[in-house]
Parts: structure tokens; C-alpha cells; sequence
């Protein structure tokens, strides 16, 4: 049984908080590369509705992460997958695991903020849930 005030009755509350709906401000310490990164994800976070500034610090991660993984494919381009080690023996590149982390960590992310295609599927209604207008 629900007691009190009808304003404060749980089972009336149909929404919980609702998180401020200005799109995050670019961090300063970005460069250019990664700027342009975080433009084109808060674009397409904005236009699905889904970009807040209470997700700046969490954003961050995500183009960050991002970007790293951009930046190691750069650069085992140039000196490839497998590297001289310390006695001329060839060895797998380092930036290799970096940027399977770094990627890793981007997915996750990117789950969260409905970026992938899974995630999409669980916020997108499904054609039963359609309200005829």
C-alpha cells in the first residue's frame, strides 16, 4: 500500500531526473584530430537525441579512445605488425595490444551510448510497440 502526498506517490511518478539537454563542450586539452572526432560524435548523438552534458566525462573516454585506436593503426601502417626487437629478433608490435584495448574500451563505450548496432536494436522501438496516431 502507497501512502502520502498524490505529488509524491511513487506510483505516480512516470519519470525519473532528466539530465540537461545541451550537448557537452569539447574538452580543451583535445587537438584538432580529436575535435573534429568529438564534433561528429556529439552530431550523431545529438540528432538521435541521446547527447547531454552530463555525459561530458564519459564522452571524453569514448573519443578518446577512439582516436587512440585511429592513431595506433597510423602507426603499425608505417612500421608494421611485427617489429626488431632489443636483439634483431622479430616480435610483435606493441601498439598492436594498445590499440586492441583502446578498442575494446571504444565498444563498451560506445554501448553505452547506443553507438552500435545491438545497442540501437534496445532503444529503437520495435514495430509491435508502434502507437497508431
Amino acid at each position: 500500500m502507497l501512502f502520502g502526498e498524490p505529488e509524491y506517490r511513487l506510483d505516480q511518478m512516470r519519470h525519473g531526473p532528466v539530465a540537461e539537454q545541451t550537448p557537452p563542450a569539447c574538452p580543451e586539452a583535445f587537438t584538432v584530430e580529436q575535435r573534429a572526432l568529438w564534433d561528429a560524435t556529439v552530431e550523431c548523438l545529438t540528432r538521435m537525441g541521446l547527447a547531454r552534458k552530463a555525459d561530458q566525462q564519459r564522452l571524453a573516454d569514448l573519443v578518446w579512445c577512439e582516436w587512440l585506436v585511429q592513431d595506433c593503426i597510423r602507426r603499425i601502417n608505417e612500421t608494421g605488425p611485427l617489429i626488431r626487437g632489443a636483439s634483431a629478433e622479430p616480435k610483435v608490435n606493441p601498439l598492436l595490444a594498445v590499440q586492441r584495448r583502446a578498442d575494446a574500451r571504444a565498444t563498451t563505450l560506445a554501448r553505452e551510448f547506443g553507438l552500435t548496432p545491438s545497442a540501437r536494436s534496445r532503444l529503437l522501438p520495435k514495430p509491435g510497440d508502434m502507437v497508431p496516431t
